[in-house]
């Protein structure tokens, strides 16, 4: 099928996403997904396995979470589009009228312009990131990004209300990750707290101030102890 984009800005987002797109078709290729292009490419698993959902990598849309055995039937077996003899499915939330199915593809189209809006703005990791920190508070219908998109079009079910609603074991792993990579200033910032500005530019010999070592106060060379 084909949307309604602006041709200029199609192949702007295009340019800007080329990297992450290529990376998806190549690892499609390599999982043995089958390719269909349109106004953007999709890649699916070739009867009769399906997925239970997918999202955009780039400008490619990916279905993942591969449905194995058991499962309803249409999980398995993936959906057709009534009249056309079409064996393809995107997700839970395809539709067998081509009309919700170009909702659908809008709906995705819209997660495309927003991955090249803040890909040029902060590069190919921001979209994920921002992404993942919203849905740990905002999930499914929350989401910003989402909502952005249109929910109805996407298959989400309009939330009762649009307030935090915290999945732990995501804000749990985003924390970790945070603290494994802010392990070093976090380190030094206690350095800090307990020996106040002059430990702001103390250090080891040959360390900097931040990958010096030691929690409360720096880490005492061979032989000697610090006060």
């Amino acid at each position: 099928m084909r949307l309604d984009i602006d041709p200029t800005w199609d192949v702007t987002r295009r340019v800007v996403l080329a990297g992450p797109s290529g990376l998806a078709l190549a690892g499609g290729r390599v999982a043995g997904m089958d390719e269909c292009q349109s106004t953007q490419p999709i890649l699916f698993w070739r009867p009769p396995v399906t997925s239970a959902g997918g999202s955009v990598v780039g400008e490619t849309f990916v279905a993942w979470d591969v449905v194995q055995d058991g499962g309803r039937a249409s999980e398995r077996n993936g959906f057709g589009i009534s009249q056309e003899d079409v064996y393809l499915r995107f997700g839970p939330n395809i539709a067998r009228d081509r009309a919700e199915l170009e909702a659908l593809a809008g709906h995705e189209s819209m997660h495309v312009s927003q991955a090249a809006v803040l890909t040029s703005l902060g590069g190919p990791a921001l979209m994920p990131i921002l992404y993942t920190v919203d849905d740990a508070f905002f999930p499914l219908g929350r989401n910003h990004f989402e909502r952005a998109a249109g929910l109805d079009a996407g298959g989400y079910v309009e939330p009762p209300d649009d307030y935090p609603h915290p999945q732990g074991d995501v804000v749990g792993g985003l924390a970790l990750v945070l603290l494994v990579l802010g392990w070093r200033r976090l380190r030094w910032a206690t350095r800090i707290v307990t020996r106040g500005r002059s430990a702001v530019h103390a250090h080891e010999p040959d360390r900097c101030p931040r990958h010096s070592r030691g929690w409360w106060r720096l880490r005492a060379p061979a032989g000697q102890s610090t006060s």
